[in-house]
């Protein structure tokens, strides 16, 4: 059986923090911008060894419970609703500011 953690390293200090898991999401509680990882560790085996296997995924500022935490402050470290929103608008003017680019080339051309 396979134990999920997460790791947060602020100040030089790495301190194991505690995870659940809830339909397979796994959950923490933080009040710092820090940087995390996703560790995992392998429990014992049927013949009584543990495994050794290890693997630590890091994400620099990554928060899996979306900025919330225990203290009611937050570490402003998750993905907001509105996102989905951001993007597209950002795509709109994006295509806004080329095309009016290209039409001012084009006119610009034009008029030569």
């Amino acid at each position: 059986m396979r134990t999920f953690y997460f790791i947060r390293v602020h100040h030089g200090q790495a301190d194991q923090l505690p995870t659940t898991v809830n339909n397979d999401r796994l959950t923490f509680q933080t009040d710092k911008f820090s940087t995390y990882a996703l560790a995992y560790q392998d429990a014992e085996t049927s013949n009584g060894t543990a495994n050794q296997n290890q693997n630590i995924s890091g994400n620099s500022a990554a928060n899996a419970n979306n900025g919330k935490t225990g203290s009611g402050s937050s570490a402003k470290t998750g993905i907001t609703g509105n996102d989905h929103l951001s993007l597209a608008l950002a795509i709109a003017g994006m295509t806004f500011v080329i095309g009016g680019a290209a039409l001012a080339i084009r006119r610009k051309k034009d008029n030569s």
